[in-house]
Protein backbone atom coordinates (compact mmCIF):
# COMPACT_ATOMS: atom_id res chain seq x y z
CA UNK A 1 0.00 0.00 0.00
CA UNK A 2 2.67 2.57 0.79
CA UNK A 3 4.05 2.10 -2.95
CA UNK A 4 0.97 2.59 -4.18
CA UNK A 5 0.32 5.72 -2.15
CA UNK A 6 3.99 6.95 -3.62
CA UNK A 7 2.92 6.73 -7.35
CA UNK A 8 -0.29 8.28 -6.81
CA UNK A 9 1.79 11.23 -4.90
CA UNK A 10 4.10 11.12 -7.87
CA UNK A 11 1.04 10.86 -10.70
CA UNK A 12 -0.97 13.81 -9.27
CA UNK A 13 1.74 15.69 -6.69
CA UNK A 14 -1.22 15.83 -4.08
CA UNK A 15 -1.24 13.73 -0.56
CA UNK A 16 -2.65 9.81 -0.71
CA UNK A 17 -3.93 7.74 1.47
CA UNK A 18 -4.16 3.70 0.20
CA UNK A 19 -6.19 1.53 3.06
CA UNK A 20 -7.51 -2.10 2.79
CA UNK A 21 -10.59 -3.16 5.28
CA UNK A 22 -10.15 -7.00 7.07
CA UNK A 23 -12.73 -9.23 7.69
CA UNK A 24 -12.77 -7.63 11.74
CA UNK A 25 -14.03 -4.07 9.84
CA UNK A 26 -10.86 -2.36 10.01
CA UNK A 27 -8.69 -0.06 7.83
CA UNK A 28 -5.75 -0.10 7.84
CA UNK A 29 -3.47 1.84 5.58
CA UNK A 30 -0.08 4.11 4.24
CA UNK A 31 -0.50 7.43 3.52
CA UNK A 32 2.55 9.58 1.44
CA UNK A 33 2.50 13.23 1.55
CA UNK A 34 4.17 16.65 -0.65
CA UNK A 35 5.99 19.30 1.29
CA UNK A 36 3.50 21.85 2.78
CA UNK A 37 1.89 18.63 5.23
CA UNK A 38 3.32 16.99 7.54
CA UNK A 39 1.45 13.29 7.59
CA UNK A 40 2.28 12.73 11.85
CA UNK A 41 1.30 15.96 12.66
CA UNK A 42 -1.81 15.89 9.98
CA UNK A 43 -3.05 12.67 11.50
CA UNK A 44 -2.57 13.58 15.37
CA UNK A 45 -5.42 16.21 14.14
CA UNK A 46 -7.40 13.77 13.11
CA UNK A 47 -6.95 11.37 16.16
CA UNK A 48 -10.47 11.45 17.36
CA UNK A 49 -11.34 8.44 14.40
CA UNK A 50 -7.96 6.75 14.79
CA UNK A 51 -7.19 3.05 16.26
CA UNK A 52 -3.55 3.46 15.53
CA UNK A 53 -0.97 6.23 13.64
CA UNK A 54 2.24 6.72 13.26
CA UNK A 55 5.25 7.89 10.77
CA UNK A 56 7.01 11.00 9.75
CA UNK A 57 6.33 13.77 7.77
CA UNK A 58 6.74 12.29 4.52
CA UNK A 59 5.60 8.90 5.58
CA UNK A 60 2.67 7.15 7.63
CA UNK A 61 0.43 4.11 8.66
CA UNK A 62 -2.91 4.03 10.13
CA UNK A 63 -5.57 2.10 11.35
CA UNK A 64 -9.19 3.34 12.00
CA UNK A 65 -12.67 1.23 12.33
CA UNK A 66 -13.99 1.15 8.89
CA UNK A 67 -17.14 2.96 9.78
CA UNK A 68 -14.94 5.63 10.76
CA UNK A 69 -13.33 6.52 7.05
CA UNK A 70 -15.82 8.56 5.62
CA UNK A 71 -15.43 10.95 8.84
CA UNK A 72 -11.80 10.93 8.90
CA UNK A 73 -11.81 11.54 5.59
CA UNK A 74 -13.95 14.53 5.78
CA UNK A 75 -11.62 16.10 8.85
CA UNK A 76 -8.59 15.15 7.11
CA UNK A 77 -9.95 16.95 3.78
CA UNK A 78 -10.59 19.84 6.12
CA UNK A 79 -6.79 19.55 7.31
CA UNK A 80 -5.06 19.59 4.20
CA UNK A 81 -7.21 22.24 2.56
CA UNK A 82 -5.64 24.63 5.43
CA UNK A 83 -2.74 23.45 5.18
CA UNK A 84 -1.88 23.27 1.71
CA UNK A 85 -1.83 26.37 -0.88
CA UNK A 86 -1.67 26.51 -4.95
CA UNK A 87 2.21 27.06 -4.60
CA UNK A 88 1.92 23.92 -2.32
CA UNK A 89 0.31 21.77 -4.90
CA UNK A 90 2.95 22.77 -7.57
CA UNK A 91 4.53 20.32 -8.48
CA UNK A 92 8.53 20.69 -8.29
CA UNK A 93 12.34 19.01 -7.57
CA UNK A 94 14.68 19.66 -5.35
CA UNK A 95 17.81 19.29 -7.98
CA UNK A 96 21.32 18.92 -5.99
CA UNK A 97 23.25 20.35 -9.10
CA UNK A 98 23.54 21.13 -12.89
CA UNK A 99 25.87 19.40 -14.53
CA UNK A 100 27.03 18.38 -18.04
CA UNK A 101 26.33 14.82 -18.74
CA UNK A 102 30.37 13.61 -19.40
CA UNK A 103 30.65 14.77 -15.70
CA UNK A 104 28.55 11.67 -14.64
CA UNK A 105 31.38 8.40 -14.76
CA UNK A 106 30.92 5.44 -13.18
CA UNK A 107 33.56 6.46 -10.74
CA UNK A 108 30.99 9.31 -9.97
CA UNK A 109 28.17 7.03 -9.53
CA UNK A 110 29.98 5.03 -6.83
CA UNK A 111 30.71 7.89 -5.01
CA UNK A 112 27.04 9.15 -4.40
CA UNK A 113 26.17 5.22 -3.93
CA UNK A 114 28.17 5.84 -0.79
CA UNK A 115 25.23 8.16 0.39
CA UNK A 116 23.28 5.74 0.76
CA UNK A 117 21.13 4.67 2.78
CA UNK A 118 18.32 7.21 1.29
CA UNK A 119 15.10 8.46 3.13
CA UNK A 120 13.09 11.71 3.84
CA UNK A 121 16.42 13.00 5.31
CA UNK A 122 18.85 11.92 2.91
CA UNK A 123 16.87 11.96 -0.76
CA UNK A 124 18.57 10.27 -3.73
CA UNK A 125 20.96 12.90 -5.49
CA UNK A 126 18.76 14.52 -8.02
CA UNK A 127 21.25 16.29 -10.89
CA UNK A 128 20.25 18.36 -14.16
CA UNK A 129 21.65 18.14 -17.77
CA UNK A 130 20.72 21.19 -19.91
CA UNK A 131 20.23 21.30 -23.52
CA UNK A 132 21.29 17.96 -24.73
CA UNK A 133 21.36 16.86 -28.24
CA UNK A 134 19.04 13.34 -28.72
CA UNK A 135 20.86 10.96 -30.27
CA UNK A 136 19.40 8.38 -32.59
CA UNK A 137 15.87 7.09 -32.27
CA UNK A 138 14.43 7.23 -29.19
CA UNK A 139 11.69 3.79 -28.79
CA UNK A 140 9.34 2.61 -26.08
CA UNK A 141 9.89 -0.18 -23.82
CA UNK A 142 7.81 -1.92 -21.62
CA UNK A 143 5.18 -4.88 -21.77
CA UNK A 144 2.82 -2.00 -22.37
CA UNK A 145 5.16 0.67 -24.55
CA UNK A 146 5.19 3.54 -21.86
CA UNK A 147 8.71 3.25 -21.10
CA UNK A 148 10.98 5.91 -22.67
CA UNK A 149 14.51 4.75 -23.76
CA UNK A 150 16.90 7.42 -25.25
CA UNK A 151 20.09 8.64 -26.00
CA UNK A 152 21.65 11.84 -24.89
CA UNK A 153 24.68 13.82 -25.87
CA UNK A 154 26.41 16.37 -25.06
CA UNK A 155 30.25 17.78 -26.09
CA UNK A 156 30.65 14.08 -27.72
CA UNK A 157 29.62 12.06 -25.00
CA UNK A 158 26.72 9.98 -25.28
CA UNK A 159 24.52 8.16 -21.99
CA UNK A 160 21.43 6.25 -22.47
CA UNK A 161 18.93 7.21 -20.34
CA UNK A 162 14.96 5.99 -19.01
CA UNK A 163 12.05 7.76 -18.44
CA UNK A 164 9.45 5.13 -16.72
CA UNK A 165 6.11 6.37 -17.81
CA UNK A 166 7.18 8.93 -20.04
CA UNK A 167 5.93 6.96 -23.39
CA UNK A 168 3.62 9.84 -24.01
CA UNK A 169 6.84 12.39 -24.91
CA UNK A 170 8.31 9.66 -27.62
CA UNK A 171 6.50 11.74 -30.20
CA UNK A 172 7.36 15.29 -28.97
CA UNK A 173 11.48 14.26 -28.33
CA UNK A 174 11.69 13.14 -32.30
CA UNK A 175 11.40 16.27 -33.37
CA UNK A 176 13.04 17.81 -30.29
CA UNK A 177 16.53 19.60 -30.96
CA UNK A 178 17.63 19.79 -27.55
CA UNK A 179 16.00 18.91 -23.93
CA UNK A 180 17.19 19.33 -20.54
CA UNK A 181 16.54 16.73 -17.89
CA UNK A 182 16.48 15.99 -14.75
CA UNK A 183 17.65 12.35 -13.59
CA UNK A 184 19.23 10.01 -11.02
CA UNK A 185 22.43 8.70 -12.48
CA UNK A 186 22.11 4.43 -12.16
CA UNK A 187 25.13 1.92 -12.43
CA UNK A 188 23.54 -0.57 -15.16
CA UNK A 189 24.68 -4.10 -15.17
CA UNK A 190 24.34 -6.12 -18.18
CA UNK A 191 26.44 -9.47 -19.17
CA UNK A 192 29.24 -8.71 -16.65
CA UNK A 193 29.36 -4.97 -17.93
CA UNK A 194 28.46 -1.70 -16.69
CA UNK A 195 27.37 1.30 -17.87
CA UNK A 196 26.00 4.28 -16.54
CA UNK A 197 22.36 5.11 -16.88
CA UNK A 198 20.13 8.27 -16.62
CA UNK A 199 17.10 7.70 -14.34
CA UNK A 200 14.76 10.58 -15.47
CA UNK A 201 12.66 12.80 -13.36
CA UNK A 202 11.60 15.09 -15.51
CA UNK A 203 12.60 16.60 -19.21
CA UNK A 204 11.59 20.27 -20.81
CA UNK A 205 11.92 20.51 -24.34
CA UNK A 206 14.18 23.37 -25.18
CA UNK A 207 12.28 26.03 -26.79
Amino acid sequence: MGIVAARLVDRYYRPAFVMAIDEAGVARGSARSIGGLALHTALAACGEHLITHGGHAMAAGLSLKAEHLEAFRKKMDRHVGHQLSVENLTPKLDVDDEVPIGAVTRPVVRELERLAPHGAGNPVPLLVSSHVKVAGEPRLMGKKNDHLSLYLQQDGKSIRAVGFGMGELLEPIKKARSVSVAYTPQINSWQGNESVELHLKDLKIDA
